[in-house]
């Protein structure tokens, strides 16, 4: 069959129910610690479509919130570290044209 996987399956309805029925906000999103260390898992696009999957098919509107703080923070974070990297390399630079100015005058 087109689309089946041995042992994978495909993604149907119930499949969908299941994984659906097995997912519990409060052990995610319960407390303050939690929601961190679960937002902080979506920061680093780990279990994405874990808690993205179900909460879109019964909160659409906390699925877009968090779509776009996927978004937005994972722009953020490149551009962290894109910003640590040129700004290394820039240091490296200065260091070595003070070595060679230092090197045309001796």
């Amino acid at each position: 069959v087109v689309g089946q996987d041995e042992g994978l399956g495909t993604w149907d309805e119930d499949v969908e129910g299941q994984y659906l029925a097995t997912f519990n906000p409060a052990e995610h999103f319960g407390t303050t610690a939690r929601c961190m260390f679960t937002l902080f898992n979506l920061l680093t696009l780990s279990d994405v479509g874990f808690f993205l999957r179900p909460l879109y098919a019964t909160r659409p509107e906390v699925a877009a919130v968090l779509i776009f703080f996927l978004i937005f923070s994972a722009y953020g974070l490149a551009s962290c570290v894109v910003g640590f990297v040129v700004e290394n390399t820039f240091k490296r630079s200065q260091e070595v044209d003070d070595l060679l100015a230092k090197s045309r005058f001796k």
